[in-house]
């Protein structure tokens, strides 16, 4: 049996599965809806159902420039971390790679043609400046910036953690 997750922002929520290869195992991938009482679904369902104007169909949320820039720096934050994690702490290093793994796919879900470049490029400069940031608490000679340094890299990746409910 893999190992659940969940992923929330403020336009979606998703949750899946990964398989025994680390991998997020397709069939699981679902809409939140399935896990939503039945009333609430009822609801959501009478919403979606009611006539739209002529001319537009029912408006999905869109994926955004913000979303896409908040999937890639927290997947180069995560990146940063479990490649420090292989140095000093080896088992926490395959947790940060499912949820580098989880976040890559959901940059591919959303990511529109021709914006590889630009996701890359913020993947990159998360990753070298979170990097700066662990290199200084563990490699560090002064403590006072070290420990500014392990509070700072907490309040990044905290967030891109608690959006990933794993």
């Amino acid at each position: 049996m893999g190992r659940l997750f969940c992923f929330r922002d403020a336009t979606l929520f998703v949750c899946g599965k990964f398989s025994p290869n680390g991998l997020i195992d397709p069939q699981y991938f679902r809409a939140h809806a399935a896990k939503m009482g039945v009333l609430k679904t009822f609801l959501a369902v009478m919403i979606l159902a009611l006539p739209v104007e002529a001319g537009e169909g029912a408006a999905l949320p869109q994926p955004n420039d913000q979303q896409l820039r908040h999937f890639a720096t927290c997947a180069g934050r995560l990146s940063a971390l479990m490649e420090h994690q292989w140095l000093v702490d080896g088992p926490a290093s395959e947790k940060t790679a499912q949820e580098v793994h989880a976040l890559s796919a959901l940059i591919q879900a959303i990511m529109v043609e021709g914006e590889n470049n630009r996701a890359l490029a913020w993947r990159i400069e998360a990753k070298v400046a979170q990097r700066a940031l662990l290199m200084q608490v563990d490699f560090g000679t002064d403590k006072k910036r070290g420990d500014l340094a392990r509070n700072r890299s907490d309040t990044l990746i905290g967030p891109c953690r608690a959006m990933l409910l794993s």
